[in-house]
Parts: structure tokens; sequence; C-alpha cells
């Protein structure tokens, strides 16, 4: 397309403002971009929510994108039905719009903008010339077009039984209990390995018990490929003092691949520990372990996850991080969305059918940082999502190239997660 100025009004009404080489009344004479190269500001405060501790946007200074027209007419009458048209197409009740500019070498930049009100600046006969600007809240130029990019949703490994809702025996009575699919060692009748009822998720976790010796319990063997990325991700407390571990073990190749490894958490308080771990060359079978404290005291685990990741590969070509949206498609557990920095949004949903969708929008939104909602068979106006307090706005795309890891907690699936993100420019030119 020749070099053009193109209004995409509220309504998405497309206004064709001139199109060099293409017959009209109307010429594009000057044009002023006011907010130019990194005229904003970017920060993060606390925003109470009933629904979760969520962040309040990125905030910058509102760019205004300004440009010369000269409207020429046949008679008054043609005069007033040109001008009549334009303040039309420029009400600013009609909403957010979209300023296209096509450049002189072919290239196509978008910016979303609002039309602020039109000034006539002089009338001659039938002819006039007019003032049009557009303010826009978020003051970037990007591309027409969205980019993409999409992958198979990664799930949980079959780890069975990973909350330890099953055994057998009775639960905080100081006896050791029989987990299924679980083995126990270095238990006796002082040092335990026991179903509590102090648990993060669901009814029970493993409470570990040290007197006088470290008890552990391992877990079923687990199918792995070599060369290939897990994360293992669980729940753990201490009892104030002492902490338990953690170990992860490949089977094929007698070897540790995470060596035995503290959790880092003391506290009473439950808080995940996740640590990522490649199978090595020749692994196809792995399992993990958890321990007791090394010293008289307890350890809990609880809500147990090993999962492959598969990254999504994006490349932003814009001059500042994007702000991304995706869309999750099928059978998903707690889905969850990680960019490279780690920063992420889990969401607290399980959906039952192949065309379930689930959105996740963050790109600014006044006071929102994010959107999540979910469509039920992919149709209908979408409900409300909830997610966890840990999900926060920074799940967004850098410059260059990066990955997004999208999971969910189910052991099986084909689940479809598609980031959609603009390159974002600094200027026009």
């Amino acid at each position: 397309m020749a070099k053009s100025w193109i209004w995409i009004d509220g309504a998405g009404g497309t206004h064709n403002l001139y199109i060099i080489g293409t017959p009209s009344n109307r010429i594009a004479l000057r044009d002023t971009e006011e907010g130019a190269l990194a005229n904003y500001e970017q920060y993060s405060e606390a925003l109470p929510s009933r629904f979760a501790n969520r962040w309040r946007s990125t905030i910058w200074a509102s760019r205004i994108y300004a440009q010369q027209f000269a409207l020429g007419a046949g008679s008054a009458a043609e005069a007033d039905t040109a001008l009549g048209d334009w303040l039309d197409w420029h009400d600013p009740e009609l909403g957010e719009g979209k300023v296209k500019r096509v450049l002189a070498d072919g290239t196509t930049r978008v910016l979303d903008a609002v039309p602020l009100p039109t000034v006539l600046e002089q009338r001659v006969g039938h002819n006039m010339f007019i003032a049009q600007s557009w303010q826009a809240d978020v003051p970037f130029w990007h591309d027409e077009a969205e980019s993409s990019a999409s992958g198979t949703m990664n799930d949980a490994l079959g780890l069975l039984n990973p909350s330890f809702e099953t055994f057998a025996g009775t639960a905080d009575d100081g006896l050791t209990d029989s987990f299924t699919n679980w083995t126990a060692s270095g238990t006796d009748a002082s040092n335990l390995c026991e179903a509590s009822g102090t648990a993060f998720a669901g009814t029970y976790a493993a409470m570990f018990t040290y007197v006088d010796g470290r008890p552990d319990i391992q877990s079923d063997n687990l199918g792995v490929t070599a060369a290939e990325t897990y994360r293992l991700r669980f729940w753990t407390r201490g009892d104030g003092t002492e902490q338990g571990a953690y170990h992860v073990y490949d089977v094929a190749n007698a070897a540790d691949i995470i060596a035995i490894t503290d959790t880092g958490v003391t506290s009473s308080d439950w808080d995940e520990v996740t640590k990522e771990f490649d199978a090595p060359a020749g692994c196809g079978t792995a399992y993990v372990r958890f321990y007791g404290p090394d010293a008289a005291g307890v350890a809990w685990i609880d809500d147990v996850r090993i999962t492959h990741l598969k990254d999504i590969e994006v490349i932003n070509t814009g001059d500042i991080a994007a702000f991304c949206r995706f869309e999750l498609v099928g059978q998903m557990d707690t889905p969850r969305v990680t960019n490279s920095g780690g920063d992420y949004v889990r969401v607290k949903k399980i959906t039952a059918n192949a065309d379930d969708e689930i959105h996740i929008n963050c790109r600014p939104n006044g006071s929102d940082p994010y959107t999540v909602h979910f469509y039920l068979n992919g149709a209908g106006p979408g409900t409300f999502c909830a997610s966890d307090s840990g999900s926060n706005l920074r799940t967004k795309l850098a410059k260059g190239t990066a990955n997004f890891t999208a999971e969910h907690e189910g052991a099986s699936g084909t689940a479809v997660c598609t980031a959609y993100w603009y390159n974002y420019y600094e200027s026009l030119y």
C-alpha cells in the first residue's frame, strides 16, 4: 500500500484519511509526535483485591499524535458535509480507535488512541485546514497484526498419590503409615513417616519425625526422556527450627540427578519449593525421594508435582517488552504460564472438555494487571477465573528471543497454549 493515513474509529469503521496517489478531497500536510522516545514511567504498587494479591498496571505518560489536513470541496454544502463526516468519524464517544500509518518504505504502524476534538484552523471559501490529534494512553506504535507462537502444554509426569491422600494406617497416631505408590525407609518406633492432617492441599500430608534417625520416602519409578528438562515442585514446612530434604535419582545410570538437598524451609508456614533438572544421557527412569530433618525435629511434604518442560519460543522485535495474551485450549488442571524471568499466572480452574478455553490477558488495562476468563466449549461471554496469589502482571515478553512454559497439573490431556503479542515501537519512524 502507498504511504497512507487511516483512522479506524472505536466502532470499527475504517476511514482512509489520505492515501498518496488516490484521488481525494483530503491531503495530509504535516504531523507531530509528542511524547516520543520513552516518555513514560513504569512502576508497580500494591492493589488490594478480594480475589488475589494483584498489582497495578504499568503506567505511561500518554502520547499525543497530531496531523494537519487540508479538506477541499466544490461548494459550501460539500464542505459542510466533508467537515460533518470528519467530526462523526472522530467522535470521542466512540471510544478508543486505531491510527494506522503506512510509511514510505511500506512499513505499517498502529497507535491505539482516542480522538481529541477536531480544530478547524482556517476556512477559505470551500477549502479548510483542520488539525486532528489523538491521545494514546499506551504511547507505543505497534505492528498491525499480532505475532503468535504456540505449543502443547506440559503435563505432570504420572506421579501417583502426589498429595499422600492414600495410605494404610491412621493419621497422626505416632506410627509410620504405608503410603500407596511410595516406599518408606529409615523408620522405626521413633523415627516416623506418617500421614498428617496438617496438610497444604487435600486432607493429608507426609510428616517426617526424627528422634535418632532420618526417615525417608521414595516414589515409584517415573519415565523420563534423556536430555530434556523437568520441574519438581512441592510444598513443605518445618517445625520452626528443622527442615526436610529432597533427592532425585537416575535409576538407569545409578547416579544422583539432584543430590540430597535441604528444602530451605524451616518455618512452620507452608512454602513452595521449585527445582528444575535435566535428565542425563541414557536416563529413562528416575524417582524422587523426600527426607525428614537431619536432627531432632519434624518436617512435612505435600502436593508433589514433576512436570516435563517444553518451552514455547517467542521473538519480540520491538523496542520494549511486550505484554501478552494467552489462549489455553483443552483439558487442563490448574494451568500455569511462566515467562523466562520466572514470573507467572496460575489459574485455579479444571477444564473437562477438549474445546474449553481459558484466556489470560496480561496487557495493561487500567487498574487490572491481567484478566482471566473461562469459556465453556470455547463459546459465550466468558466467566471470571481466579488466579493464585503468586500471580503477577509481569508475565511479559522481553526484547529479543525468549521462552514461555505452559503447564498444568493433570497427568494427561493435549491442551495447547498460544501466546499473542504486538511488537511495540517507541517512535513511528
